[in-house]
């Protein structure tokens, strides 16, 4: 499994641009993408601050520059004896209000026989430039996939209201996985590409393009000075033989 963590937006943001008190953000986009893509925190080399056996401190300083507030952003990764802690955070240091979110992005292994837990209480529908378009309309805590293994459904979407862990299971190597997110990542973005030996479980403040949808996606505006912190516990625990 890779982990990496999302900030200081989780997803995408609709053409790489938005405005801030009339004056337009342009942010970069990775080669092919048609919107800005994760932020910078995903793709950029962090500082080893300190590292234990079974503890680590990793940190990134982002000065303004096409995201045009200064921020640091911490990583606090623990091993505990069945899995590990994955505790993350930003702080804005400009001067002036931060959009910002927050989220973790594993890549797990895929199988025919992987299935995923999750209850939420809706889903986004997704237009045809993977952006959401409405909630589902059909809202109700329940798991979306119904016990059907994760190949099932092709998709890359957002979940909210999340109520509980996440949970993987890996009959065919008798293993699980239960991911167990601060109450802030209330959104899970799932992204299952068609036939491929991986998926993501990725937990999130926000859904995509929420700097569009002001009060209704689950941005926040940091103030100067202020921090946005988060976690997620990972546990892996043994299946019973059959």
């Amino acid at each position: 499994m890779a982990c990496v963590p999302l900030l200081p937006f989780a997803n995408r943001i609709a053409g790489g641009r938005f405005s801030v008190g009339g004056h337009e953000i342009i942010l970069p986009r990775l080669p092919g993408e048609a919107h800005a893509l994760h932020g910078d925190g995903w793709l950029s080399a962090w500082q080893v601050a300190s590292a234990e056996h079974d503890h680590a401190i990793l940190t990134f300083d982002h000065p303004a520059a096409e995201w045009p507030w200064h921020y640091a952003a911490r990583q606090d990764i623990r091993i505990v004896g069945d899995g590990y802690d994955h505790a993350f955070s930003l702080i804005n240091l400009g001067d002036t209000p931060m959009p910002a979110g927050l989220g973790l992005h594993p890549w797990l292994p895929c199988t025919p026989a992987t299935t995923y837990h999750g209850l939420h209480r809706d889903r986004w529908r997704m237009g045809n430039d993977n952006l959401p378009c409405a909630l589902s309309g059909t809202p109700g805590l329940r798991d979306w996939w119904d016990g059907a293994p994760v190949p099932s459904q092709t998709i890359d979407t957002c979940f909210t209201g999340r109520v509980g862990d996440l949970t993987i299971r890996w009959p065919d190597r008798g293993l699980g996985l239960a991911m167990t997110p601060s109450p802030n990542l209330s959104f899970t973005h799932i992204y299952v590409p068609a036939g491929a030996d991986f998926f993501c479980v990725e937990p999130v403040s926000h859904a995509p393009d929420a700097i569009h949808r002001p009060g209704e996606a689950g941005m926040l505006w940091l103030a100067p000075g202020a921090r946005l912190t988060a976690m997620v516990k990972f546990r892996v625990f043994t299946l019973p033989a059959h």
